[in-house]
């Protein structure tokens, strides 16, 4: 079993500035961590953004980071991903995959203002079933053929053409975000791994435990998203 350590960029808040996410994901690289992560949001209401404030577009913004740094994981925590077309999502981040090296990962979670969805022209009650669905959307673009037909409940596909694919075979690391069985059930039967915020040692233990009947004996990740204080002095 391997640990990796990643930083989550200042992508959001007041800090959020073009040379504080340089500077921030260039000493990641340089002090050997093994990613750098950006936080999702696109037009989150007034009432829902005070605790976000500023916040940069994710998958421009790693896009941009690729060509800044050499060798360091690129990822986001997490994409909303029921609020957007997966076909879209699907060539930004092959084409990332592409650009960067084959260093991107990406984590997908069902997000949870209502506003949001609003604002973004989706509908909030259906997320977690397009959810799954956008999930089978991205890994079948990602795995090709070169040309892929999809006929699904919310998306259809014709034909379509996906190349460049991602450079990464079957595409980045994909990993459901979420503290909820639903979450963790999703990740075991959809994706690559599971990325919950904090979470004790024991209650992840019973998690996983449930989830093995899911699992099998695949490999599965789990991710963790941790917030930590120190004393500047």
């Amino acid at each position: 079993m391997a640990l990796h350590f990643g930083v989550v960029l200042p992508s959001y808040g007041p800090q959020a500035e073009r040379l504080a996410l340089v500077d921030t994901a260039q000493a990641a690289e340089d002090l050997g961590f093994d990613a750098v992560w950006l936080t999702d949001h696109v037009a989150l209401p007034k009432e829902d953004a005070a605790r976000f404030g500023r916040i940069f577009e994710a998958i421009t913004t790693l896009a941009y980071l690729a060509g800044l740094t050499r060798k360091i994981g690129l990822g986001i925590s997490a994409l909303v991903l029921p609020q957007r077309n997966p076909v879209i999502v699907a060539k930004q981040m092959a084409t990332a995959d592409r650009l960067s090296g084959g260093r991107t990962r990406l984590a997908v979670g069902i997000g949870w203002s209502e506003g949001e969805y609003r604002n973004l022209g989706q509908n909030f009650r259906d997320r977690a079933k397009r959810m799954d669905e956008a999930i089978q959307v991205l890994r079948t673009l990602w795995r090709g053929p070169k040309v892929v037909s999809f006929e699904g409940q919310y998306y259809r596909i014709v034909r379509a053409v996906m190349d460049p694919g991602p450079l990464q075979p079957g595409g980045p690391p994909l990993w459901v975000a979420g503290n909820s069985r639903a979450a963790l059930r999703r990740a075991a039967l959809l994706a690559d791994g599971w990325h919950p915020n904090a979470r004790g040692p024991e209650v992840l233990r019973t998690m996983l435990r449930e989830a093995r009947p899911w699992l099998g004996t695949r490999p599965f990740d789990v991710v963790l998203r941790i917030r930590l204080a120190w004393d500047a002095k």
